[in-house]
């Protein structure tokens, strides 16, 4: 046990209210305070990806976004992700609208550092497999324009897939993205890649105010992948349906969660989303997160 990974990770997401100032969060929130700020979280910085949107920042313990509005910070392994909350919105100094907090279920919840394993206000859907912590003291109203999360947690992975994430398979993260197909998920998107020594791999992807990241843990006792996508514009259930089909086809999970979170804080605003993955049986859950918006969950059975 020792040597074991938790994958799983710890997701948390912080919405401010809009500048009275000249200067954004991503001026404020630089490489350099980032660095200080990741410290107590017990993560680094591996690489940087900006584009004119959106700050992607590859961790050692998976990836960090920084909008000029709001921030994604994911992290895996046994790091304290709350470690950062009261400095973050010191450097920001501004109004906090929304704080989320989500993850999945821990492959060991036993060894998180408190209070990261446990919470009395955590809503655990489908027999906790994935569970939300959520405060919306200055929630958007119903003029807000609908913006879509998608998390996909999968178990178990494939293991031909999972080889392709060892160094001795792929020298490379570069060999890595091309072999699994990753980088056919979205193909117009500029991605940043990191590999890891002996085995494991991080991308952050962005295609104009839209992100995405993968994370993986390929050892066959505790085998893990993430996918995340922020910001898309799907058309409709099928164009979804076949981003969702192409991460699962990089991975082949016997297992998987899929959670997809719209935020419109309407009654009836959750996403009107029916998928049936191709080779899985799942059951659908509707969660709603009241001002926050809501939560439309698949799981495998």
């Amino acid at each position: 046990m020792a040597s074991a990974f938790e994958g799983v990770e710890k997701r948390l997401e912080i919405i401010f209210s809009a500048s009275t100032s000249n200067k954004n969060l991503r001026e404020k929130l630089t490489r350099n305070v980032l660095h200080q700020i990741l410290k107590p979280v017990d993560c680094k910085i591996e690489d940087l990806l900006s584009e004119d949107q959106v700050d992607a920042y590859l961790l050692s313990a998976s990836s960090l976004f920084v909008f000029d509005d709001f921030v994604i910070l994911k992290t895996c392994g046994n790091t304290k992700i709350f470690e950062c909350m009261k400095e973050l919105i010191r450097v920001a100094a501004r109004e906090v609208n929304s704080v989320l907090y989500t993850r999945g279920q821990f492959f060991w919840p036993q060894m998180q550092p408190d209070p990261h394993s446990f919470f009395i206000r955590l809503i655990p859907i489908s027999q906790k497999q994935w569970h939300i912590l959520s405060d919306f003291p200055h929630a958007a109203d119903n003029n807000t324009k609908e913006v879509l999360t998608v998390e996909l947690c999968m178990r178990r992975l494939d293991r031909e897939k999972a080889s392709i994430f060892e160094e001795k398979t792929s020298p490379t993260s570069e060999k890595m993205t091309e072999a699994s197909g990753i980088g056919l998920i979205f193909p117009e998107a500029k991605l940043s890649t990191f590999a890891f020594s002996p085995c494991g791999y991080s991308m952050n992807s962005v295609e104009g105010k839209a992100i995405s990241t993968i994370h993986v843990v390929p050892e066959e006792a505790w085998s893990f992948a993430s996918f995340e996508c922020c910001g898309y514009e799907f058309k409709d259930d099928e164009s979804l349906q076949q981003v969702v089909a192409r991460a699962l086809a990089c991975f082949k999970p016997k297992m998987f969660t899929l959670a997809i979170r719209s935020n419109l804080p309407v009654i009836g605003g959750e996403p009107q989303c029916n998928l049936d993955p191709d080779g899985y049986s799942c059951k659908r859950e509707i969660c709603s997160l009241e001002k926050g918006g809501s939560v439309v969950y698949y799981y495998t059975v």
